[in-house]
């Protein structure tokens, strides 16, 4: 279940609302031997308010903040809740250059604290992404061409985790104003596609 809603706050700002939920119903429960005793219910959700500002035309900041609870019926233990927030921000320009930063999950003592006493901590982020314009047919590329190349990279870095760093790539390459080319690797997978506008 997803939904959400902006809300303008004059012509530099917006307000965001979301809510998204997953639940599953008819859970077996079962006792060491297998036999059946009763079916459950399981579900997580979360709530997101986030803010927007346009500070200059090339700079923009944002901050969500973040509230997450889980449910499970006949099983309390599972039961739990907890919050925390983002912080991003975009440079968009010069006009062929987008960068960004977010910081995620940056209250780094937050958790989620379940009734069976259990503590699940969120990990903590930082996502940089960049995406660069390389060749078009308008002055927003970087070199003016009959063929249009945009070239993105992003990477995640996951404190506290085994596997801390991911990287992805891609590249779109528009031969034909009908066509469009595209490849990607997504950390060690390479991916392509092909598309008609």
């Amino acid at each position: 279940t997803l939904l959400g809603g902006i809300f303008p706050l004059g012509k530099q700002s917006a307000l965001g609302l979301g809510y998204a939920g997953s639940f599953v119903t008819g859970i077996e429960l079962r006792d060491l031997a297998g036999t059946f005793s009763r079916k459950a219910n399981y579900g997580n959700s979360i709530v997101n308010a986030v803010l927007g500002k346009r500070l200059t035309d090339k700079l923009s900041l944002g901050a969500s903040l973040k509230y997450y609870f889980t449910d499970g019926t006949d099983i309390n233990s599972a039961d739990g809740n907890g919050w925390n927030g983002d912080i991003g921000i975009l440079q968009n320009g010069p006009n062929w250059l987008k960068l960004g930063l977010v910081i995620g999950n940056f209250v780094g003592s937050s958790k989620i604290n379940y009734q069976g006493a259990a503590q699940e901590f969120f990990p903590a982020t930082l996502k940089t992404g960049g995406e660069i314009y390389l060749m078009g047919t308008s002055y927003n590329s970087a070199l003016v061409s009959p063929f249009e190349m945009k070239i993105a990279l992003d990477t995640r870095l996951d404190l506290g985790r085994a596997k801390p760093m991911t990287l992805h790539s891609g590249i779109e390459f528009s031969p034909h104003p009908l066509l469009i080319l595209r490849g990607g690797l997504d950390e060690s997978n390479f991916t392509t596609g092909i598309s008609l506008k």
